[in-house]
């Protein structure tokens, strides 16, 4: 059911990604539902022109100063969403590459994303003003998730041949992100 949890210090909740219910769900510490955001159209007020497509949410991040992130799938293209917090509607869509196909996102407080982009092999970073950096490496093939460290460091995972597996951890410093644009 759930795709990815995340927990939001600063409301001691805890919030999980449910693709096939088209919903972030809110829980509390005791884990029962306290809410949820909904990205079901299907029953809109506003009439379909098209045949409903469903909306995935499969990554989302939350900011201490409640700015909120989403990235939701619709057929085969992601949007990067900035949500407000409190009441769960999109203020924002982000300008992504329309071929960039992701389920992780990272945030920092000065409203840049980092995505982590399977099929192009890549990481993708995405600003307020949608300047948009790509980073590559060798020893990253299909990232899927990624997560900073409290030192600084960056870890991804990523499916890679290289090491004899069917996936791994990559692991890259911020020097190392910053060096091979």
């Amino acid at each position: 059911m759930f795709q990815r949890s995340i927990y939001v210090y600063n409301h001691s909740i805890y919030l999980a990604c449910d693709p096939s219910g088209e919903r972030i769900v809110f829980l509390d510490k005791n884990l029962a539902d306290i809410g949820s955001w909904s990205y079901n159209e299907q029953n809109s007020a506003y009439p379909q022109s098209q045949p409903y497509q469903k909306i995935y949410p499969y990554a989302a991040y939350f900011l201490p100063d409640d700015t909120s992130f989403v990235l939701t799938h619709r057929e085969t293209k992601c949007q990067l969403r900035g949500v407000d917090s409190t009441s769960g509607i999109t203020k924002q869509f982000f300008n992504i590459p329309p071929t960039l196909q992701s389920y992780s996102i990272y945030a920092d407080s000065a409203t840049k994303c980092l995505i982590a982009d399977k099929i192009n092999h890549r990481l993708v970073s995405d600003d307020k003003d949608s300047t948009i950096e790509e980073y590559k490496w060798k020893s990253i093939q299909e990232p899927y998730s990624l997560t900073f460290l409290s030192t600084g460091t960056l870890c991804v995972t990523a499916w890679n041949k290289s090491y004899g597996t069917n996936g791994g951890v990559a692991i890259i410093s911020e020097v190392d992100l910053k060096a091979n644009q």
